[in-house]
């Protein structure tokens, strides 16, 4: 008897009992999934429907609840593709950057970029986990807020200026460092003064 056959001569309750089994044994989805019964999948080690966390156990205590919800004051990973949650309390200075953190450069030393609260400080920018600061200096080959290029140095002349502004007839891309290129200079001729301006050399690149 296939299944074939029970599906033609099942009944629709019947029928989707069927379509559940198959499914539940091809290891696709399982009846706690379908009903959302988080009490049947918890510890599993897999985040399911309804779950934030799970760590493989329902003991609680270590971050994630007997319920696979995350505790208070905890943060927690993973727990997809067969790999369990990792849990760890929420604290500055761990290099994990948590909900309510700007940065953590994994110390609580303030005046390095990021603050002891974990804050980025003025005049600087942080990014990555562990945080990597540095401060907003132009001429440091970082682009960073405010500066339209930065290309290494703080001279001008170069299609960057010491302002860390792009200079007039030059292009600057925005990658760290800035790559600056000359354009050709261009006028726009009055109909009345082709003759003169190609006479002139000094008038630029005609077009």
């Amino acid at each position: 008897m296939t299944l074939e056959y029970l599906a033609k001569k099942a009944t629709r309750p019947q029928y989707l009992f069927i379509l559940c089994l198959v499914l539940a044994l091809c290891g696709r989805v399982g009846f706690a999934d379908l009903r959302g019964d988080v009490s049947q999948t918890c510890g599993n080690g897999v985040v399911d429907v309804g779950e934030k966390c799970d760590v493989g156990n329902r003991h609680g205590g270590g971050g994630c609840s007997p319920t696979c919800q995350i505790e208070t004051g905890w943060a927690c990973r993973g727990g997809v593709k067969d790999q369990m949650s990792f849990c760890h309390v929420i604290a500055c200075g761990d290099g994990l950057l948590d909900k309510g953190e700007l940065c953590d450069d994994a110390n609580t030393n303030s005046n390095d970029g990021c603050s002891s609260s974990c804050k980025v400080e003025t005049g600087w920018v942080c990014a990555g986990e562990p945080s990597k600061c540095h401060p907003i200096v132009c001429g440091d080959g970082f682009v960073d807020k405010g500066e339209q290029c930065d290309d290494g140095n703080a001279r001008s002349g170069d299609g960057c200026d010491s302002g860390c502004g792009v200079e007039v007839n030059w292009t600057c891309s925005k990658t760290s460092p800035s790559a600056c290129k000359s354009v050709p200079f261009t006028i726009k001729l009055k109909p009345n003064d082709g003759r003169q301006a190609k006479r002139n050399p000094y008038l630029g690149t005609l077009r």
